[in-house]
């Protein structure tokens, strides 16, 4: 019950003059055991959280009766190895009620028959994790046009990433991008142009916003790539 009394005193109003979804606080006492609590008043409740929760958060209360006939119901029931067997022959081939397992793979909007880009696994190998944080170091953490260190730093292609991309394929030309992928990333590793230094510079994230091919190039947040 809420105390319009202290509600009073305390908040200067009547919880009785305030909307029923209210966000604004309000003083009451447990219908139960009379304590006294505050909360705002859309979430009054007119028993307190200790008095509430009795029988509340443990689930359904089931009778005597019930709790026998389902004990007795479990002991009776036994799951056979023949049994299991039926019920994996007739799951088998059909859709998964998961939501996150459906929209895996083939099953996803999103699917190309498996073929991921191949400049996106060149960026999560090793290599280019290395080739960033080299940046870094040889600039010392600071932004080649501003000059302010630290902060959301980016390592910046300036030969166009997609430029090197193509001129690898162009080289490996014998390779398909898609067929072939794996054997590219391998090549990929000792192709030099994709790891040189000398054409990255360190820059911060709103100075790399204002380069020229910055939406052809992803983003290096807090010296990671994303």
């Amino acid at each position: 019950m809420i105390n319009e009394e202290m509600t009073f005193k305390k908040f200067g109003y009547f919880s009785s003059l305030l909307k029923p979804h209210s966000s604004k606080r309000v003083i009451g006492n447990c219908d139960k055991c009379g304590k006294v609590r505050e909360s705002t008043k859309n979430d009054y409740c007119s028993l307190c959280q200790s008095c509430g929760s009795i029988g509340k958060n443990k689930g359904r209360i089931h009778s005597e009766e019930y709790k026998q006939n389902m004990s007795r119901i479990k002991s009776n029931t036994v799951f056979t190895e023949e049994w299991c067997k039926k019920i994996s022959i007739s799951k088998k081939g059909k859709p998964s009620n998961n939501p996150q397992t459906r929209q895996r793979g083939k099953n996803h909007q999103s699917w190309k028959g498996g073929v991921s880009p191949l400049g996106n696994l060149i960026r999560r190998l090793q290599e280019n994790k290395y080739w960033i944080l080299s940046i870094f170091k040889r600039d010392n953490y600071i932004c080649k046009k501003c000059g302010v260190r630290g902060g959301k730093l980016v390592a910046h292609h300036i030969k166009k990433f997609a430029t090197i991309l193509y001129e690898f394929l162009q080289f490996y030309s014998q390779f398909s991008p898609i067929e072939d992928k794996e054997t590219l990333i391998r090549l990929a590793v000792t192709y030099a142009p994709f790891w040189d230094i000398n054409n990255g510079e360190t820059l911060c994230e709103d100075c790399h916003c204002k380069t020229e091919n910055f939406r052809n190039n992803k983003v290096t947040i807090n010296n990671k790539e994303e």
